[in-house]
């Protein structure tokens, strides 16, 4: 057993600092023992909350900051420094334009509403993520991304983990996932994302966290099995202890090496998504939906590629053609399945870019202004919230802050902003305390009587 007795050492350790009773170490250092990671064993312990709602959220995120003037926020009659290159063409709903770069999103505009006067206040990849993807800024407490949240309160039983991320986020050097609100933060470990290596669709990648490890064979798995069978059948009198169970089915499971098989998928509509990092790993977070993941957040591949320091105009032609193969066919084709009514869809870069293009023929940040797409689960489309000023360069009505955004997504995913939470080690938080839906966006209104607290 010494291969072993390090990491159950470890993990008997982390969970009492998590003020875990004595079976529940005993338990989670007999998993240890069957050589599995924490993600894993936060996959399963996740598993014991009961599910809520049907819905599920797909994320798309555009790291660095997509121009809102290049793409859904077009202002044709600007001055030359400030109107992009890219014409303007009409989309489904009369009234509403995109650039000439997405037709495809243009053909199925009336399943999306454009949030065009979004808003926060801080110049900061980093920061900007947290606003935009856990609803605010890291203090005494770092936040959860909204998909550990969907795991925490919604995770349903079964193989399938709750939150997946893929590809792994490219991080700004010296800050870490949690800094980027990529992970769990302080709500713990147990409910970060699996996150495979690699950029589906390319050679390498894999479900690391799904493997066994290296010294662990197949055959050794199964003798720690055995053994541990023989163990707790002499200590309970035959029961079987059920996190135990789960656990070995999780790394036996087919069924969730099946869902990210993407070979299974029809040759035609992988190429309507797109033969690149992007539009393969669109195409498999709709298959995670389909499967029962409930929250899947996509990652542009390359590193803070929306980052249009210079030469934008050039950039721009080689990226969005990308975002409007995978986005397009994304909302087709959930239509087509009769999943759109359940699948929440998010477009989104931490901030905007400046209105000037700069000396360098680029777009520097802009925290003013930014556009947001959003579509499915009871989210009204064919409409544009909130518009920006004639320079496209602050919102001109109807403002509304990142942290809006993500109470938005939490209603429409059936999750109150004001649920309490706590964190690994027990303190208690709200998840946005001074936020307020936006209901314009929604069917339905929220319900009369149940307003948010007032923003600060």
């Amino acid at each position: 057993m010494q291969d072993t007795r390090s990491g159950v050492c470890e993990q008997a350790s982390r969970l009492r600092s998590a003020h875990l009773g004595r079976r529940e170490v005993l338990r989670i250092g007999a998993l240890s023992a069957l050589g599995l990671t924490t993600t894993q064993l936060g996959a399963l312990r996740a598993a014991d909350a009961a599910p809520r709602t049907d819905r599920a959220c797909i994320l798309l995120w555009l790291s660095g900051g997509p121009s809102q003037l290049d793409t859904f926020d077009p202002k044709p009659d600007a001055p030359a420094e400030i109107r992009s290159p890219f014409a303007p063409i009409g989309t489904s709903v009369p009234g509403i334009q995109v650039t000439e770069l997405f037709p495809r999103l243009a053909r199925q505009a009336h399943h999306y509403a454009l949030l065009r006067s979004v808003y926060h206040t801080l110049d900061d990849h980093a920061r900007g993520m947290c606003w935009l993807l856990a609803g605010r800024l890291h203090d005494s407490i770092r936040y959860p991304n909204m998909g550990s949240v969907v795991a925490r309160l919604r995770q349903k039983p079964g193989a399938l983990p709750a939150f997946v991320t893929i590809p792994r986020m490219n991080l700004v050097a010296g800050l870490s996932a949690t800094d980027h609100a990529q992970t769990a933060g302080d709500l713990g470990r147990s409910w970060d994302p699996l996150t495979p290596d690699g950029v589906p669709g390319v050679e390498g990648f894999r479900l690391t966290d799904l493997d066994l490890p290296r010294e662990v064979s197949t055959e050794r798995f199964q003798r720690r099995v055995q053994l541990l069978d023989r163990n707790e059948a002499a200590e309970s009198g035959g029961g079987q202890d059920d996190l135990r169970r789960r656990a070995v089915e999780l790394v036996r499971s087919d069924r969730i090496r099946a869902a990210f098989d993407l070979e299974a998928e029809p040759t035609a509509l992988r190429d309507r998504y797109g033969r690149h990092g992007f539009g393969q790993s669109t195409l498999l977070a709709r298959r995670l939906v389909e499967r029962g993941v409930q929250f899947v957040n996509v990652n542009w591949p390359n590193y803070y590629q929306w980052d249009h320091h210079t030469e934008y105009a050039g950039r721009m032609q080689y990226q969005a053609p990308p975002l409007d193969f995978a986005l397009g066919s994304l909302l087709e084709d959930l239509a087509d399945r009769g999943m759109l009514d359940s699948t929440l869809v998010l477009c989104m870069g931490e901030f905007g870019r400046t209105p000037k293009v700069n000396v360098h023929a680029g777009r520097d940040h802009w925290v003013h202004v930014m556009t947001v797409l959003a579509a499915g689960a009871g989210i009204r489309g064919g409409q544009a919230i909130g518009s920006s000023t004639s320079d496209g360069g602050y919102p001109h009505d109807r403002p509304i802050h990142a942290r809006d955004v993500v109470a938005s997504a939490y209603h429409a995913l059936g999750i109150d902003p004001l649920t309490e939470l706590h964190t690994f080690d027990g303190r208690p938080f709200q998840l946005l305390p001074n936020a307020e839906i936006v209901p314009e966006l929604f069917h339905r209104t929220p319900s009369a009587g149940r307003s948010l607290t007032t923003r600060s």
